[in-house]
């Protein structure tokens, strides 16, 4: 027999006192809530099997359970160093129950909320574990007690992730119920051994050796895609989502579609998601579809894509320059007008001062020809230093790419706006520039990107196209948090944003109602969220909503697949336009991607000519498109040099604003700590 106090060897005599012929057992400390009945109370005679061990403590498991499944069978206790105990070890233990908040508790002081509420950890549900323990063991090489299954043989989790009333669900008074809500099915697990049967690979692995899975292959748990993920729709965030681990094992390097073998491992909470930590080895087979190409542009007619392509700079690595330029060049087809999102300034993320982007650009433009696409010219405009949000320093801004053959910018000298300019309309209705931001004095923009609308005729018809990347979802409660439903003040941000947008897009059909308006970019919210739904009372039609809800993706977080690139059309564009989303990038793992986003490519008929323009004052017949920040710069091409304005004249363009040719060479150059 071995007495251990945190760890450490103790005498017998003087650690004897500590523990009890019976106590509490472990199905009675983890209760029937979220929080233990026993929170803050010292316990002694709890017994059990050790199950695994970390660095910091063990997992111990009772080795019968009282076969009531609302109430755990498991436990954590922290040891602070490493514990001597080791799998399959019967011990005795004694403790204070205390429920730790993940990244937001003190131990010392038995505080489980010392983070600001600001904090994302502060939104992170409790574990209960044992804390400043004394250790008795037993005897050892007990076998591990029968792991619960999920999926199989077992219950699969509930798809809703709670009841979403209203307030935090660690109140007592808050309903609990295994069967119809996931938070409440896996509380109810906590520091036990699972097995999970069939794992479906629902989100690439992460740079943190994280795999998103359903079991059973995901059968009847929410819209699968038709590449073997799960897609997020208003109806669900996919409660029976789970997140394997490399804490005790490692874990296999996968892409959505990918299915693995049954995974044994324990489960625990942090950094806002339940998660099994894999107590073995994981197989993987490979399922992962191929990455698409969209299909071929009618003639006539236009090609417009938004793409986000993920903190790009001139000082990125000649992969990852190369690999985004393949994929317009390719995958998209080389269209004829590109609104790219975070684009960084020519330094990154030095924060040097640098704001300028044309070596950022100039490096793309290069690389897309050099991979044998169209030999684009740019427009950007240049943010203020640190004003615009993303990463510290980089100054990211959105920006088109056009085609010169197909695309024309401006009339002679274009008339450009600047940081501070705000685009607005002359006295016919018109734009009064043609390119320029979008109210960027507007509250609604403070640290965040500001929109342009800039001016492009295709056909002999003129194209308004407006780039926009609203607020990130940065802030935001998690959906497996202890507040339901999640707190998101990030989504009232953004639909303040789009109010901004909206009302200059209700500007322009008030002159012309045959205005083609086309609105796309990096909105960060999805299709049924209230920012979009501004932008639709605008009179514009979201063409996501033309894929089915299984389809509707850009970006996979966490193994949910969500659409948060859009493209929207006034009404004399609707009917005819056609989308695509071209997956590419988000289902699979860092370093088979480009960029974290998926792009989104839709063809327009423009709308012909009628004898009297009216309205606006411009050629009838308009499209406008919605994207993100810019300013107008020029690539140097044998068909850029041959098309009027600034690329010809190499005088400047007006507003700060010059020309810059395209560079031909390049440059190159856990978020919150929780213990376990």
């Amino acid at each position: 027999m071995r007495i251990w106090c945190a760890g450490r060897i103790a005498v017998l005599l003087a650690a004897a006192g500590a523990f009890e012929a019976a106590g509490e057992t472990i199905m009675q400390i983890q209760g029937t809530t979220h929080r233990s009945p026993f929170a803050g109370d010292r316990v002694s005679g709890v017994h059990g099997i050790v199950t695994a061990r970390t660095g910091s403590g063990f997992y111990v498991q009772d080795a019968t359970g009282d076969g009531d499944p609302a109430t755990s069978d498991g436990l954590f206790v922290f040891t602070r160093a490493a514990p001597s105990v080791v799998p399959g070890d019967h011990v005795e233990l004694a403790g204070t129950v205390f429920e730790y908040r993940p990244g937001c508790s003190n131990v010392a002081t038995q505080d489980d909320a010392t983070c600001s509420a600001k904090s994302a950890a502060f939104h992170n549900l409790s574990v209960t574990e044992l804390v400043s323990p004394s250790i008795l063991v037993h005897s050892s090489d007990h076998p591990q007690p029968p792991a619960a299954w999920i999926g199989g043989p077992g219950a699969l989790p509930p798809t809703q992730i709670s009841g979403a009333l209203g307030g935090s669900v660690e109140d007592p008074a808050y309903p609990f119920d295994r069967a119809q809500h996931a938070l409440d099915f896996f509380e109810t697990l906590e520091g036990m051994r699972v097995a999970v049967a069939a794992p479906l690979v629902v989100g690439p692995t992460d740079s943190f050796g994280v795999v998103p899975v359903l079991a059973d292959r995901g059968e009847g748990q929410g819209a699968l895609t038709p590449r073997g993920g799960v897609a997020l729709t208003a109806a669900s965030a996919n409660g029976g989502r789970m997140l394997l681990d490399d804490a005790l094992a490692a874990t296999p390097q996968a892409d959505v579609g990918d299915t693995l073998a049954d995974v044994e491992g324990v489960v625990d909470y942090g950094f806002g998601n339940y998660r099994v930590h894999a107590t073995r080895a994981v197989a993987t087979i490979d399922g992962s579809p191929p990455k698409q190409t969209a299909g071929p542009v009618t003639p006539g007619w236009l090609s417009i894509a938004s793409f986000n392509i993920e903190n790009l700079a001139a000082t990125s690595s000649r992969e990852k320059i190369d690999g985004i330029a393949a994929q317009i060049a390719t995958q998209l087809g080389g269209p004829a007008l590109v609104a790219l999102a975070e684009m960084q300034d020519d330094s990154g993320a030095q924060g040097d001062g640098v704001t300028t982007a044309a070596g950022s650009f100039g490096a793309l433009v290069a690389a897309i020809e050099a991979a044998g696409g169209p030999a684009y010219r740019f427009a950007e405009i240049d943010p203020e230093d640190g004003a615009d949000g993303g990463v510290p320093g980089a100054n990211i801004r959105v920006g088109f790419l056009y085609d010169p053959v197909r695309v024309a910018f401006g009339a002679g000298v274009p008339r450009l706006g600047d940081a501070t300019t705000a685009i607005g309309f002359d006295s016919r209705g018109g734009l009064d520039l043609d390119a320029g931001r979008i109210d960027p004095g507007n509250a609604a923009w403070s640290g965040s990107r500001k929109p342009l609308a800039a001016q492009f005729r295709f056909g002999g018809q003129t194209l308004v196209a407006i780039a926009l990347h609203l607020r990130s979802k940065g802030g935001d409660g998690p959906l497996f948090g202890r507040f339901q439903p999640a707190v998101e003040p990030s989504r009232a941000a953004r639909t303040a944003q789009a109010h901004v947008v909206g009302r200059f897009v209700e500007e322009i059909l008030a002159a012309d109602p045959r205005a083609a308006v086309v609105v796309l970019g990096d909105l960060n919210d999805f299709d049924f969220s209230p920012a979009l739904a501004r932008l639709e009372a605008a009179g514009l039609r979201n063409l996501t909503k033309q894929l089915p809800e299984s389809e509707r993706y850009t970006f996979v977080f966490e193994g949910n697949a969500q659409a948060l690139d859009h493209v929207l059309v006034s009404e004399v564009l609707a009917a005819s336009a056609r989308y695509e989303i071209v997956h590419v990038n988000s289902e699979y793992r860092a370093a088979e991607r480009a960029s974290d986003h998926d792009p989104v490519l839709a063809q327009l008929a423009m709308p012909a000519p009628e004898p009297d323009a009216g309205g606006l004052g411009l050629v009838s017949g308009w499209a406008l498109a919605t994207l993100g920040a810019t300013r107008i710069r020029r690539s140097s091409s044998r068909r850029a040099r041959s098309e009027g304005g600034c690329a010809r004249t190499h005088r400047c363009c007006g507003h700060g604003a010059r020309e810059v040719h395209a560079a031909r060479s390049v440059r190159r150059t856990p978020p919150l700590v929780e213990r376990r």
